[in-house]
């Protein structure tokens, strides 16, 4: 697995993480007074800058050379998850 791989599969881990998070706590019955943030919604803000400043750090130039040296067939779970992000960034590869 290349490390850029890597690092996006522990990006989308982190997100994977969050929402559950806010998921189990929503249905044991976190309720939030009117008009107050519940308090979980800093921690997945926090996860969320964390996330963007990971994928700011992978230029484009490395997702493309990662994903060349997969072999680009569809079903490879490596090939398939740099090809969506390299889509998402609009980025030609």
């Amino acid at each position: 697995m290349s490390d850029a791989y890597t690092v996006f599969l522990a990006i989308r881990a982190v997100r994977a993480a969050s929402l559950i998070e806010a998921w189990t706590r929503l249905v044991a019955g976190d309720v939030i007074p009117d008009g107050e943030k519940p308090r979980w919604e800093a921690d997945i803000q926090h996860q969320r800058d964390a996330i963007s400043d990971i994928e700011a750090k992978l230029p484009d130039k490395q997702l493309v050379a990662a994903y060349q040296r997969t072999d680009g067939e569809p079903g490879n779970p490596e090939a398939d998850a740099l090809a969506a992000e390299l889509q998402r960034r609009n980025v030609d590869f």
